[in-house]
């Protein structure tokens, strides 16, 4: 076995030098095999053959005699093995060969051997699963990149039956030990059960759907609106139902559904915001659909208790008794509760059954209408088919004040049962498949039965007839009214309008109709009160609302939302309470509505948004079919009840606007993120062709924070200045060869992370360059795109330039790049430093919430805490820390430099102030970025103060302060104080002068190869004294303040050195409170043109 443990290199070559003997043939793709090694005298063959190990083709020719004896069998399943003995990570079919081989060859039969050289993967589902769709520790992994592209392999000991890394070091992975535990926690084992397309959605969506208004409204829905009407009405529902399963399907087949039906489909479509509101209201909506069908159900044993004289609670049962009806409708949801919580299959049988006395109903009713007609059916407007009565019933007629309107939505609900299947689309075998094809021929059967029974109760009987008599019972009594000695007896009237029992009536037989009236309301009832907690026990799992992860839980044998259902209970009991069907009925209506409309439109933006994943299988949807069902169902709305759809408006968007405002942390790849992307490009493409203008400048900045956790105020100042409103990228420069080493380590999503949670709305650029200056140079010339590129850039001041020589020199020169690209600059100065790089260890506390919002009183909030871990090196701690002081390589930062780092980040209150010593006319951006400062709730209370000098007397000062006051009049920017300062050319202190020639005489002391001569200094002597002379200036009148602007002197080429600039720029802003160095590039950034 020594001489296997070999480079993969050694191993390719010895295969290659027995390939004479091997019969070498063509390369399999494959980097997985399963090798089973079987004697000749197992007695067990099939249980030998499934205790097989991985092995590489390449590595069998260099296994010694030892390991594999002379002409023993060998079984090689090549690919997925999903039997008993399956493998952990194949990607191909299952495909066993049975060969036989000797230490050196194989049999001469099998004359084509596998060379493999590589780890690849062939395609296979589990490598395109959701991570948390994973529940078995044999789930197959595609290789990683890194594994694949990197030469360094660390060898490891995997199970028997797992894939081997074939560039291993280690051959004695070959037979790994069989007691490794699995390090994958698998789920308990949960029976959820599954039904196919017939069961799971066909036969709830037609029990669902032939509800209560099939055999107690439909007739009413006839004389109401007559023939005509009644079928447009009927097909009008149709058509939205038919839209809606079209869009329905298109989603349902782009991918894998889960639980949660109707929910997942929008909420994965559209995003958690229109998923959590849709599936609160859904779920609230099968609630009180459950409380209709009860209804509808207890009013038909009334109508049955009143026949009989039936007493309760020894009053006699009366036609329009409404605490009878929840009595009954109380006891009915309780019985039906014990039904659900029995289970599905429990329930599954049920609903079977009650869809055979449902069919047996229906046929009875039809089988009616062509019997002829008995004295008590012509009594009531039974005539059978006739012309006249066609005639008749054909238009329109509404009485008792009812409308078109109220008609349709006491209809739809009728219709509303589609969604029944995809309700438990967690228990479907096939949801894909299933959903479409089951809710689809649902709606073809129902929708015709609905026509048929319009026709045929609108060509056979009276829509309005008055009875000459009818009888009361009046306990063993039974009387016979008078109709004409008895005025506004409803009991007087009947016919289709004022008859709910009509269906009844024609029937051939009254109790088969009964029977199918408790069937019908019965199978809604219960359908729609197992629906409902599935849908909600599916919103509260994805964590939109994590106060509701109570009714999360399901059962743990067939993870049934138990406490869901009792929720559920209690809402559909609540409007039980009711006891008034039509008064529910419309109340549902628009809330199911509102459901088909986020359908609609889930499909509708999904089509529009074109993103790569909208490969939907069903092909025959249309987004503008889509739209106008979605527009259809909003004004169907509004037509059944106006200040309902308002409501469920409201409602709807009251969720959406809460679930965005919370934000929760789920990505599901919604279209929206499609749209944002869409809308992005376009922005960009047609910012590209609009010409520039000074009115809309904006400074657009790039900052080089380097790593942004080490200098936060440079983060800060540039994001107050930006504050969303114009581009900020802030740039890292890596230090490596880039032809060595180009990874950033995650260096892009970890720093993008920290400016999240520092709440800088900014980008994050990092680079890999073997000098600081190359990086900038390309970070200047290719950051950004389009019009969306910087046009300043901001740096910090470098306070160690004394002792860093090369590094001042190319400080100096990227300086100059930024001038010679047309930059504005701004370098930043705290006195204290801006980078604390060096303090930061691998060990850092967690960022406290951040929720600095531009319009939120959050931002008062002070800041204490600047790092996040995602930049730290090593390990991301998942619990976050929180201490009174920052943790910086195990030593404790005092207050004083943790308020450093968060100079800018914190509120100011109105005593501070912001000087601007506009010393030159640069195009006025050292004006315009302390204005927009201000523009910013922290700093909007601050003083702003603008000063200018001059070399003149007071008579010239004089006059430039009623030129800059005019000047800034005309720019409308408001000011609290403007100086005008003279006397600029005078000579400074002594002091000043002894501190620059200080500083002169340590950098020639310390850099020989870098002198500052005395010619240099004489050239820049005027300058360099009116520089100290500003700054005995600031020291006089900006010594107090918040922050100080400073117009940046430009540094002339081949007049000044480096080091020189670097003490110019280091006397004027010495022990002073932050300074902002700033310079535009001469261009105009200010107008006071309209």
């Amino acid at each position: 076995m020594s001489d296997a443990n070999n480079s993969q290199n050694e191993i390719t070559s010895n295969t290659n030098n027995e390939n004479t003997n091997a019969g070498m043939g063509r390369s399999v793709s494959s980097a997985r095999f399963q090798v089973a090694k079987v004697s000749h005298n197992d007695t067990n063959t099939e249980s030998s053959l499934g205790k097989a190990t991985s092995i590489p083709n390449s590595l069998s020719s260099t296994v010694q005699p030892s390991a594999i004896p002379n002409h023993k069998k060998i079984k090689i399943l090549i690919g997925d093995d999903d039997s008993e003995h399956s493998s952990t990570a194949s990607g191909i079919a299952p495909l066993a060969t049975n060969i036989t081989l000797n230490p050196t060859s194989f049999n001469d039969q099998h004359k084509e051997t596998c060379d493999y050289d590589t780890i690849d993967a062939l395609p296979h589902v589990d490598h395109y699963r959701n991570l948390f769709s994973i529940t078995s520790p044999e789930s197959k992994t595609r290789p990683t990149l890194e594994a694949l592209h990197e030469t360094t392999n660390n060898s490891s000991r995997l199970r028997l039956g797992s894939t081997i890394d074939l560039n291993s070091e280690m051959i004695s992975t070959l037979v790994p030990p069989m007691d490794q535990p699995s390090q994958i926690d698998t789920k308990p084992n949960v029976q959820v059960v599954k039904f196919g397309w017939i069961v799971g959605v066909l036969i709830r969506c037609v029990l669902n759907i032939f509800g209560v208004m099939l055999f107690l409204r439909l007739s009413w829905v006839t004389g109401q609106a007559g023939i005509g009407l009644a079928c447009v009405i009927v097909i009008v529902s149709t058509a939205v139902t038919v839209i809606t399963a079209i869009s329905m399907s298109a989603i349902c087949t782009n991918g894998e559904v889960k639980g949660g039906g109707t929910y997942y489909l929008i909420s994965r479509s559209l995003g958690p915001e229109f998923g959590g509101a849709i599936g609160l209201v859904f779920s609230f909506a099968n609630a009180v659909a459950a409380a209709m069908y009860t209804i509808g159900f207890a009013e038909t044993v009334r109508d049955i208790l009143k026949e009989h004289n039936v007493k309760i609670l020894g009053t006699v049962v009366e036609s329009e008794s409404v605490n009878v009806v929840r009595i009954i409708g109380v006891i009915t949801m309780t019985l039906l509760l014990g039904v659900a919580l029995i289970g599905m299959r429990g329930e599954t049988i049920l609903q079977i059954t009650l869809l055979i006395t449902l069919s047996a109903s229906l046929l009875n009713f039809f089988i009616g209408s062509f019997l002829p007609s008995t004295a008590y059916k012509r009594r009531h407007g039974f005539e059978g088919y006739s012309w006249k009565i066609v005639k008749e019933n054909f238009g329109p007629r509404f009485t008792n004040g009812e409308t078109f309107q109220n008609v349709f939505g006491v209809f739809f609900p009728s219709v509303t049962g589609i969604l029944a299947g995809a309700n438990i689309s967690g228990n479907l075998k096939n949801p894909s498949k299933a959903i479409p094809l089951g809710t689809n021929v649902a709606i073809g059967i129902t929708s015709f039965v609905y026509l048929v029974f319009c026709l045929v109760a609108g060509c056979t009987t009276r829509r309005d007839v008055d009875l000459p008599f009818y009888e009361r019972k009046n306990g063993s009594i039974i009387q016979l009214v008078n109709c004409t000695l008895v005025s506004n007896d409803t009991n007087c009237k009947s016919g289709l309008i004022h008859n709910y029992q009509t269906m009844r009536m024609i029937s051939a037989y009254g109790p088969i109709i009964i029977a199918g009236i408790f069937a019908a309301t019965l199978s809604s009832a219960l359908a729609s009160l197992v629906g409902a907690p599935k849908v909600f026990q599916a919103v509260c799992r994805d964590m939109i609302f994590p106060w509701l992860k109570y009714f999360a839980v399901g059962n743990r044998k067939s993870d049934e939302p138990h406490r869901a259902y009792f929720l559920t209970y209690f809402i559909a009991t609540s409007f039980t309470a009711i006891g008034k069907l039509n008064v529910i009925a419309p109340i549902i209506s628009n809330f199911f509505l509102m459901t088909y409309a986020l359908v609609n439109y889930s499909c509708f933006d999904a089509s529009l948004a074109r993103a790569s994943g909208w490969r939907p299988a069903f092909r025959y949807y249309n987004k503008w079919l889509a739209l106008t069902g979605a527009l259809l169902c909003v004004g169907v709305m509004f037509i059944i009840n106006w200040w309902a759809a308002l409501i469920t408006l409201v409602i709807s968007a009251g969720i959406f606007l809460f679930v965005r405002t919370t934000k929760p942390e789920i990505n599901w790849g919604s279209s929206g993120q499609a749209h944002t992307y869409r809308r992005a490009l376009d922005a960009t493409l047609k910012l590209g062709s609009v010409q520039e203008h000074v009115k809309n400048f904006r400074p657009q900045m790039l900052v080089l924070t380097g790593n942004p956790i080490c200098r936060p105020a440079l983060v800060d100042l540039g994001s107050s200045v930006t504050h969303g409103h114009s581009l900020m990228i802030c740039g890292n420069v890596v230090l490596n060869d880039p032809s060595i080493n180009i990874k950033l380590n995650d260096q892009r999503e970890h720093g993008e992370a920290w400016l999240r949670k520092r709440n800088s709305k900014a980008f994050y650029q990092p680079i890999v360059a073997p000098t600081v200056r190359q990086g900038t140079i390309a970070l200047l010339q290719c950051v950004g795109v389009g019009k969306m590129r910087p046009n300043v850039v901001f740096l910090g001041f470098k306070n160690d330039w004394l002792t860093k020589p090369e590094a001042t020199i190319d400080y100096f020169n990227i300086i100059h790049d930024a001038l010679d690209l047309k930059y504005g600059i701004g370098i930043l100065r705290l006195q204290s430093g801006l980078d604390f790089s060096d303090f930061f260890g691998p060990d850092l506390p967690e960022d406290q919430d951040d929720d600095d919002n531009d319009d939120s009183d959050d931002e008062e909030k002070k800041e204490e805490f600047i790092s996040s871990s995602p930049l730290r090196s090593g390990t991301r701690s998942t619990t976050p820390r929180k201490t009174d002081v920052l943790m910086l390589k195990n030593t404790i930062l005092n207050k004083g430099a943790l308020v450093t780092m968060n100079v800018f980040h914190s509120k100011h209150s109105s005593s501070a102030i912001i000087d601007v010593w506009w010393l030159f006319d640069d195009g006025g951006l050292t004006l315009l970025l302390p204005y927009l400062l201000r523009r910013r709730k922290r700093w909007r209370n601050c003083r702003f103060r603008i000063f200018s000098c001059i070399s003149g007397e007071k008579a010239e000062a004089e006059r430039q302060h009623l030129s800059m006051a005019s000047l800034l009049a005309k720019f409308r920017i408001n000011y609290s104080d403007l100086h005008v300062l003279h006397g600029l050319n005078k000579p400074p202190n002594e002091n000043e002068s002894e501190k620059f020639q200080q500083i002169l005489q340590t950098w020639n002391q310390n850099n020989d190869n870098f002198l500052i001569t005395d010619r240099e200094y004489e050239a820049n002597k005027d300058k360099i004294k009116r520089g100290l002379k500003l700054h005995e200036y600031l020291l006089e009148y900006s010594s107090k303040s918040t922050l100080i602007v400073v117009t940046l002197p430009i540094p002339r080429k081949q007049s000044i050195s480096a080091a020189l600039y670097l003490a110019y720029l280091d006397a004027i802003s010495y022990n002073l409170p932050p300074v902002l160095f700033l310079r535009g590039n001469q261009k105009n950034v200010l107008t006071y043109y309209s």
